[in-house]
């Protein structure tokens, strides 16, 4: 007992006593601040949408009445299933791929921005196009630029709209169903047209080419959750040959 108070009794003592009892309460203040913001870090991840691109899509490109500019793009469920059902008259499905919020928040003003090197796609054409059966024009003057594309062995020609810098497409709720035909959405009939250029040069030319350096299609993906905070996921689709007829679609995340 005569030690313990002999202890208190020096200032000096009583001076290191105070300096590790504010040691102390700075690590437990700490400790309380680390633990408030995990909390919140867990309540905003709660709260996180993540827009993502679905699966990648195996399709198919049939010619209509021969005319290689009036292709018709199926995915490859949809010819099973014309297969077996052997339906009087088939309705042609177009190619879609899907968008999904794989996310457990809201996603608010969620926009598809695509991009696709138009000039790029023409020199890949023109470059294995040693008849120079394709002819591309790209417009300019109005106010949504247009791609016009003849061909010389059919004497067809076709006008698309070059792709759109931005689509707005609303709000999404966690996981987007499937079968939600909202959630779908078309490949645009530019970045399909040069592919079905390329299926003609490479069945009348060369059955070995490949889409080894055709541009890829970018999509970029922007949406904000319920408190405003802004996200971006990017992807890339590439194309490529599987067969005849036949193409994978595949979407990386970037």
């Amino acid at each position: 007992m005569q030690f313990i108070f002999d202890f208190f009794s020096n200032p000096e003592n009583l001076n290191i006593l105070g300096g590790v009892s504010s040691i102390g309460t700075f690590i437990a203040a700490f400790v309380a601040l680390f633990t408030l913001r995990l909390l919140r870090k867990q309540i905003k991840n709660s709260q996180r949408p993540n827009i993502t691109v679905g699966n990648s899509v195996m399709a198919e490109c049939f010619s209509e009445n021969n005319r290689i500019l009036k292709t018709i793009w199926k995915e490859d469920i949809i010819i099973q299933e014309e297969k077996l059902n052997k339906p009087e008259k088939q309705d042609h499905s177009t190619l879609d791929y899907e968008l999904i919020n794989v996310g457990v928040g809201f996603a608010e003003n969620v926009c598809m921005h695509e991009k696709f090197d138009t000039k790029a796609a023409i020199k890949f054409i023109q470059k294995i196009d040693i008849d120079n059966e394709f002819d591309f024009t790209i417009d300019n003057s109005n106010k949504h630029p247009m791609l016009f594309i003849k061909t010389a062995f059919d004497n067809d020609s076709e006008i698309i709209p070059l792709l759109e810098p931005k689509r707005e497409l609303g709000n999404f709720k966690t996981a987007t169903s499937s079968n939600n035909k909202e959630s779908r959405f078309l490949f645009h009939d530019e970045y399909l047209a040069f592919i079905s250029c390329f299926g003609y040069l490479r069945d009348k030319h060369n059955k070995f080419l490949t889409l080894e350096g055709f541009p890829t299609l970018k999509v970029a993906l922007t949406f904000n959750d319920i408190d405003g905070v802004k996200y971006k996921n990017n992807f890339e689709c590439s194309a490529f040959c599987i067969s005849g007829d036949g193409y994978h679609l595949s979407f990386k995340k970037k």
